[in-house]
């Protein structure tokens, strides 16, 4: 980003590009051999809320299936008449075990092919 300079006489800064604060996306305008260089401003299109919008719903699940056990670990330790180190060796357990399936999960994608959003 470029400093603002400073207008001649004036008390105020001025930017010597466009406002900053505005987020803009340069795009070459195809003419003749001087191409020009226009600044549009982004927006998003309904792929990309599509792609955050999934990957909001992961983020959640991700954190739900993390503290799901928490709750339940002292119904689970009295059920299986478990000691503490056992208790933990459950919830690790189920933890290591979905860490694990992951990859072939993502592998079965490959075989079936991804598909654009």
């Amino acid at each position: 980003m470029e400093k603002p300079n400073q207008a001649a006489g004036t008390g105020t800064t001025t930017n010597s590009s466009h406002n900053a604060d505005k987020a803009t996306v340069s795009k070459i305008v195809a003419g003749d051999e001087n191409s020009q260089q226009e600044d549009v401003p982004w927006k998003a299109s309904r792929r990309e809320w599509a792609i955050m919008a999934c990957l909001v719903v992961i983020d959640v699940a991700v954190a739900i299936d993390a503290s799901i056990l928490a709750p339940v670990l002292p119904y689970i330790a009295a059920e299986r008449k478990a000691n503490s180190t056992n208790t933990f060796w459950i919830g690790t357990s189920y933890l290591l075990t979905s860490t694990v399936i992951q990859p072939y999960f993502s592998n079965l994608s490959d075989v079936f092919e991804h598909r654009s959003v």
